[in-house]
């Protein structure tokens, strides 16, 4: 994978946070090395597209489209410059994580 070492480690804390099953990572992007996308482990399209500032992250949510919708995907919720925390608690959400590998503690960062 051609990622920036902000994306690399940002994977590696999550799967240390949440579990190494939790996600599966779906680059819809090679080109961008400073992005990356995690989707559900059921279901590609249930994804959550991140972007790594220092310390803050941008986070973009998309869902399958309906039967009638003509674009791929639905967006599904947007946040900006949100703590490693909060990305955390917007990821079990979105994918579905059966978060059981979190302590009361969060990883701290490398």
């Amino acid at each position: 994978m051609n990622k920036d070492d902000q994306i690399l480690d940002l994977l590696e804390r999550l799967r240390r946070t949440l579990g190494a099953n939790a996600f599966q990572v779906v680059d819809h992007w090679p080109a961008d090395r400073t992005a990356i996308g995690i989707a559900s482990m059921e279901n590609k399209q249930v994804l959550a597209y991140l972007r790594p500032h220092g310390e803050r992250y941008d986070i973009e949510l998309e869902l399958p489209p309906d039967a009638s919708d003509e674009y791929p995907y639905q967006p599904a919720g947007s946040f900006e410059q949100v703590s490693f925390e909060e990305l955390v608690e917007i990821v079990v959400d979105h994918l579905g994580v059966n978060n059981t590998n979190n302590q009361s503690q969060l990883d701290p960062p490398p």
